[in-house]
């Protein structure tokens, strides 16, 4: 029992310090881009980006319990668009690329590629879908 509470244990700061690691790195990548995120826990991070004079929020809510081994996903979200509910035009991206191997700076870097990979796409779908 106590081996397994210690492993528990170890385990879950681990996971702290990959979080940390992970939200410390956006910042260091996304500086005043930065519209929120959890200074405590770091499981979550908000940005305010623009692509072709296009801005949009990324939400990076709640990272997964088993981080990094389990991906996070991001929530795309229009800041001119909204959909039939009238609730703001987002969509989830599950499959980018990622590995739970890199490094928080690795994985900064390469979000930072999807995005702006992504977001011409976000951007017509937004259009397209989305009401003023």
């Amino acid at each position: 029992l106590c081996v397994c509470v210690r492993e528990q244990v170890q385990y879950i700061t681990q996971g702290y310090q990959k979080r940390r690691e992970y939200i410390a790195a956006f910042l260091s990548h996304f500086g005043e881009s930065i519209a929120e995120y959890d200074a405590e826990g770091f499981t979550k991070i908000s940005l305010l980006l623009e692509g072709l004079e296009f801005f949009f929020m990324v939400h990076i809510v709640e990272l997964p319990l088993y981080f990094p081994r389990d991906q996070p996903t991001f929530t795309f979200q229009s800041v001119y668009q909204y959909g039939s509910t009238g609730q703001p035009f987002v969509q989830v991206q599950k499959s980018y690329p990622y590995s739970p191997r890199w490094d928080g700076n690795e994985m900064a870097k390469r979000a930072r590629v999807y995005f702006e990979e992504f977001s011409p796409q976000f951007r017509e779908a937004a259009v397209a879908n989305g009401k003023p």
